[in-house]
């Protein structure tokens, strides 16, 4: 029954939070349906990866081992023109899980080329803020290459960002960097 679901003809119309819900035990049934997600969200157009991008903010955290599988296929799958939404829903599950050590390079370059882009949205930014927190307390060589990063970017930071960006800086400081 599940297999007979076909992903990508739901996600070329607008999806509603209840079907997002029932959409998110769908692909969370199986890990086929998942791997179909995300090779929906890579290789779509905007429209298409907008709406399962936001399954996939609940199904990454719901599954995130399978998500885990998946981080450098999706995280090397971005580009400019790829919707915003894939990338908030991304760092939100990121956010939200625990991250392999194997994978801190891909999800620290990701971060910070992210807080690098002016035109990438202060919530996708804020996230990544966040990742990094979590990054850094097994990593605090990091430390000093994310607080320069983050001192540029709270000189023109919104009200929101420059909160997330003072509490990476108060625990940088308190690790000692």
């Amino acid at each position: 029954m599940i297999d007979n679901i076909n992903l990508k003809e739901i996600f070329k119309k607008r999806v509603s939070k209840h079907e997002v819900e029932m959409l998110v035990e769908i692909v969370c049934a199986s890990q086929k349906k998942f791997d179909e997600l995300v090779d929906i969200i890579i290789s779509s157009n905007k429209h298409i990866s907008l709406y399962s991008s936001w399954v996939l903010g609940y199904a990454g955290v719901k599954c995130p081992s399978w998500f885990v599988s998946r981080l450098n296929d999706l995280l090397n799958s971005l580009t400019p023109i790829t919707h915003f939404s894939v990338y908030r829903n991304v760092c939100r599950v990121l956010m939200k899980i625990i991250i392999p050590e194997k994978y801190y390079g891909v999800s620290v370059n990701f971060c910070i080329n992210c807080l690098s882009d002016n035109e990438m949205p202060i919530a996708v930014k804020s996230f990544c803020i966040h990742i990094l927190s979590k990054i850094i307390e097994t990593h605090p060589d990091l430390c000093n290459e994310i607080k320069g990063l983050i001192e540029l970017l709270m000189q023109n930071a919104s009200p929101g960002l420059k909160n997330a960006g003072e509490k990476i800086l108060t625990k940088i400081n308190k690790m000692g960097y």
